[in-house]
């Protein structure tokens, strides 16, 4: 990470650098935890976890060794992250992608019909045929009938 001073004479002057590890975040991270059954993410999985805080020194030098400043003051940049699995990350994506197409009557289902799964697809110009579309059989359901979980569109 390297800290930059921005005036509008002298452009960028560069402060410092900082070294973060992201295997320290990802080590220490309380991240979700899937399925091993089905490898799916809980609908909690909503990346409402806590941010871990981090405070990282930073080194400055001119290029002469240290500057006289630095035998003062310990500057640190501090921030906040947090670790999320990108599989997670993305089942939140579609999960939130798929409520929009649950346009039942009764209201919000948590499931889809065929034509509202055909919709949500038509919606992203999906090519897929008609085949894999029909995919309700698969979980043992008929795709004019039944409505599938949004687990199962999984």
């Amino acid at each position: 990470l390297t800290v930059l001073d921005w005036d509008k004479l002298l452009s960028n002057d560069h402060v410092g650098d900082a070294g973060f590890m992201v295997a320290d975040l990802i080590a220490d991270a309380d991240a979700p935890q899937r399925d091993e059954g089905t490898g799916l993410y809980g609908e909690e999985a909503d990346g409402g976890y806590v941010m871990k805080e981090f405070r990282v020194p930073l080194i400055s030098s001119n290029g002469m060794g240290a500057v006289p400043w630095e035998a003062k003051h310990n500057p640190v940049i501090t921030f906040r992250a947090k670790y999320q699995p990108y599989d997670a990350l993305r089942q939140q994506f579609w999960r939130q992608y798929l409520k929009q197409y649950d346009t039942d009557d009764t209201g919000d289902t948590g499931t889809l019909s065929h034509i509202e799964l055909i919709s949500m697809l038509d919606s992203l110009r999906s090519t897929l045929s008609a085949e894999t579309v029909n995919s309700f059989t698969r979980n043992g359901k008929k795709p004019v009938e039944d409505e599938l979980t949004v687990d199962e569109t999984f």
